[in-house]
């Protein structure tokens, strides 16, 4: 019943943005969505998903879920560059994800030629942004299943196992 109310709301949510697409750029800019798709994911896998067992495929789950995390950080520190720091210029090597965002709008400016007569401002780094963070969004439901995976603790039909 909760989980049909919950969708509802989304629903009326999204039809209220005009379009998809456009409830879509909202969701990617929007840090709590971030949140909520983690703790979604984590929630659905804790409950739902199945239980690791063995060592090697926890080992294997550990790993998985300590690179996927790491790389939605990266792509975190990268949508906040690319909406907060490009005006002072992204020109920085590695560890900064400058060359990317910088090819990366390069690509989408090439894509998207302007009209004769008008002048771009920003280039295509809001379009950056979005993918960027759409890409947190999707690391983060992926490392926050993960994570549920890990500490999902069923046994014999009981969720929770009580350790002496």
């Amino acid at each position: 019943m909760v989980g049909t109310v919950v969708l509802a709301m989304l629903l009326v949510w999204v039809r209220k943005q005009g379009s998809f697409a456009n409830a879509l750029m909202q969701i990617s800019h929007s840090q709590c969505a971030w949140g909520a798709s983690f703790l979604l994911a984590f929630s659905i896998a804790r409950d739902l998903g199945p239980v690791v067992r063995g060592r090697g495929s926890g080992i294997a789950i550990h790993s998985l879920f300590a690179v996927v995390f790491l790389a939605s950080l990266y792509l975190a520190w990268s949508y906040y560059r690319t909406m907060h720091d490009f005006i002072f210029g992204l020109d920085r090597d590695f560890p900064y994800s400058d060359r990317i965002i910088n090819a990366l709008e390069s690509w989408f400016d090439r894509r998207r030629p302007v009209p004769s007569g008008v002048f771009k401002l920003e280039g295509e780094y809001p379009l950056v942004g979005i993918v960027c963070g759409m890409a947190v969004i999707l690391f983060l439901s992926c490392s926050g299943f993960l994570l549920g995976l890990i500490v999902s603790r069923k046994s014999n039909g009981c969720n929770y196992r009580l350790r002496p």
